[in-house]
């Protein structure tokens, strides 16, 4: 007689527990769900037809998304055959996002292969990130080499500032000043050192009274005009070699334009001075300082522009300071630079209360008027070469105009 066996509870009769003999129930995993083959669009290629593994498809899409197509034409396909082992989905898509390829950028200042053109490295990091960058600008030494040869070459550019420097001292003379100012040097400065000189010309004849206003404004029409000849004097001479009437009367031309130059140096001045004194010793000296830099930093170039391009001075200005925030230092090294040759190491004019100057002094105010188109000549230069360079001004968002009712 056969033993019968017993039945385990809970145990059904007929069929043996899952999971091999421990009895246990393993879980069920979940099987991943196969994409669904999509139709191809034209242009696209079944890579698993052509004999190309899932790797080498992504491998491919990388490198075409890299030089900015998107899709592996037909004829680029590469006949390889497959082996059984190597994995890959049925049907490989060559377009990045389906692939998983991520888009690559070309890095920065490399060329792209549709536009052609350079892209510009961003400025490093941080508040004088800029400074740090490369600058669009020549170097100091190159531009004030080419200033010395603009100005040097022609004998009208030697000649003529000369003369205007002796008789802008002899109208002061005859308008009631009876000493050698301090700054003489600065006779021919460019604005606002020039502007600064100006008003100090005219509290020293007239002292603060309501004539100074009208006398300032005055001295600022006469100072446009002599400007204006001079920066079309030189801007001929750097495109030509040579200065002629020409370039005096291309200056005259724009001589309105540079008077609305010089009137917003003087109300820069003005500004200055009312700061140093609402804001006391200290802190009013460094805002004074800070106007007359800035006003040089910004407006450098914009007398140049005027009489190059014939456009006005609001025009002018844009422009001038769109170019100085170009990145790099060399133009803020350039202005500081002439800032200090012409306030500090200029400031000094012999003898104090002296009623003529002596000949040293005339040596030094010649020697300083040359030095000072030199500079303008430097500046010109290098808004002729960082011309393309400038971006255009940035654009007004459209003001929505309220209804009351």
């Amino acid at each position: 007689m056969t033993k019968k066996k017993r039945r385990r509870p809970g145990q059904t009769p007929g069929r043996r527990p899952a999971g091999g003999s421990s009895g246990r129930t393993q879980p069920l995993r979940a099987q991943p769900a196969r994409p669904r083959p999509q139709p191809l669009a034209e242009g696209e290629v079944d890579l698993a037809e052509a004999g190309v593994s899932g790797d080498q498809a992504a491998d491919q899409t990388a490198d075409r998304t890299a030089d900015g197509g998107s899709l592996v034409p037909a004829d680029e396909v590469p006949a390889r055959p497959t082996s059984r082992g190597t994995s890959g989905t049925a049907r490989t898509r060559t377009s990045a996002s389906r692939t998983g390829a991520s888009r690559t950028r070309p890095a920065a200042g490399t060329r792209t292969a549709r536009t052609g053109t350079t892209r510009r490295s961003d400025a490093p990091p941080g508040l004088f990130g800029f400074l740090r960058a490369a600058s669009p600008y020549p170097r100091l030494g190159a531009t004030l080499g080419r200033g010395f040869v603009a100005v040097l070459g022609a004998p009208v550019l030697v000649v003529l500032p000369l003369l205007l420097a002796l008789a802008m001292w002899l109208g002061l003379v005859a308008s009631g000043l009876d000493h050698v100012p301090q700054g003489m040097i600065d006779l021919l400065s460019m604005p606002p050192i020039s502007s600064f000189f100006d008003l100090n010309i005219v509290v020293n004849i007239f002292g603060l009274t309501t004539g100074t206003i009208l006398f300032t404004l005055g001295l600022t029409v006469v100072r446009s005009v002599i400007w204006a000849v001079l920066v079309g004097l030189v801007v001929e001479s750097l495109d030509t070699g040579r200065a002629s009437m020409d370039g005096a009367r291309r200056g005259l031309r724009a001589a309105p334009a540079v008077l609305g130059i010089l009137l917003t140096n003087v109300a820069v001045i003005f500004l200055s001075q009312i700061l140093r004194f609402v804001l006391g010793a200290s802190i009013g000296s460094l805002a004074f300082f800070g106007g007359l830099v800035g006003g040089l930093y910004f407006l450098a170039f914009a007398p140049v522009i005027a009489v190059r391009e014939g456009v006005r001075a609001r025009q002018a200005m844009g422009i001038s300071a769109r170019a100085a925030r170009l990145p790099g230092p060399r133009h803020l090294g350039m202005i500081f630079l002439y800032f200090s040759a012409a306030f500090f190491a200029f400031l000094p004019a012999g003898r104090a209360f002296s009623a003529n100057p002596s000949l040293t002094l005339w040596v030094m105010v010649l020697a300083g008027t040359l030095a000072h188109l030199v500079f303008m000549a430097g500046f010109a230069h290098r808004y002729v070469v960082v011309k393309d360079e400038i971006p255009p001004p940035t654009p007004r968002a459209a003001r929505t105009r309220r209804r009351l009712l």
